[in-house]
């Protein structure tokens, strides 16, 4: 297990998993502003992204976690449309003491031997920041 700091928080990566690098970071497109990190089990095929941006006072007044989590999915919507974006389930879970929303999703990818992502995105508002957790999930061709 390791320890990793974004923002202040501190999380604990479960065994297998490593630290994205920063050329990993570097190779990998996100809709989120702000710090993030990730992990990785290259065995299981899984990513797991966590960033936190500061909300505006007005946005905080006007964008519900909710609201933001649409936005969310329709810039990623977008930017994999060319892989077949294809949505799934909205969903709603309690983390850390608040409520978040978000939505499943699914799509092609190139290169690599990867098949198709898997995604969920979850958005909470917490002590004046927005809280985004994403978990894509890999599939792999055989070689």
């Amino acid at each position: 297990m390791q320890e990793i700091s974004l923002d202040g928080l501190l999380f604990t990566s479960p065994d297998g998993f490593h630290v994205l690098t920063d050329e990993e970071r570097s190779g990998m497109h996100t809709p989120w502003k702000g710090p993030w990190t990730g992990i990785r089990d290259p065995e299981r095929h899984i990513l797991v992204t966590a960033g936190v941006r500061q909300a505006g006072w007005l946005a905080s007044l006007l964008l519900s976690a909710r609201d933001l989590a649409g936005r969310t999915e329709k810039q990623i919507s977008r930017a994999m449309a060319p892989y077949g974006y294809r949505a799934g389930d909205r969903v709603e879970r309690m983390i850390a003491g608040e409520r978040a929303f978000g939505f499943r999703y699914a799509y092609d990818a190139d290169g690599d031997q990867i098949s198709g992502v898997y995604g969920d995105t979850l958005i909470l508002l917490n002590d004046g920041r927005w809280k985004c957790i994403r978990g894509n999930y890999v599939s792999y061709v055989e070689p």
